[in-house]
């Protein structure tokens, strides 16, 4: 069965008649937002972690790689260049 939003808003004004307006909303406050079809279990959570997890690490390791290429290119440019600045101090 759906509930829509004035069947929730209908309950809550009972409730805060029966139980009184602190008692009413605070039982509301503990029931979920929409249906239960639409949250997530604790086996939802963990599964969408893993996932998560994976695909991180997969994205770190492409651009790691990636740096790790930079960094070798820019090391030998720097050699070369500090070659090319000492040998033109040391010839006449």
């Amino acid at each position: 069965m759906a509930v829509s939003d004035q069947d929730r808003l209908d309950l809550h004004g009972r409730l805060e008649e029966v139980l009184g307006q602190g008692h009413g909303s605070t039982l509301m406050a503990h029931l979920p937002p929409r249906g239960g079809a639409e949250m997530a279990t604790k086996q939802d959570v963990e599964v969408f972690g893993a996932r998560f997890t994976a695909e991180l690490d997969h994205e770190v390791d492409l651009h790691g790689a990636k740096v790790d290429r930079a960094e070798a290119m820019l090391t030998v440019a720097a050699l070369a260049a500090t070659t090319s600045v000492i040998v033109a101090a040391v010839r006449p």
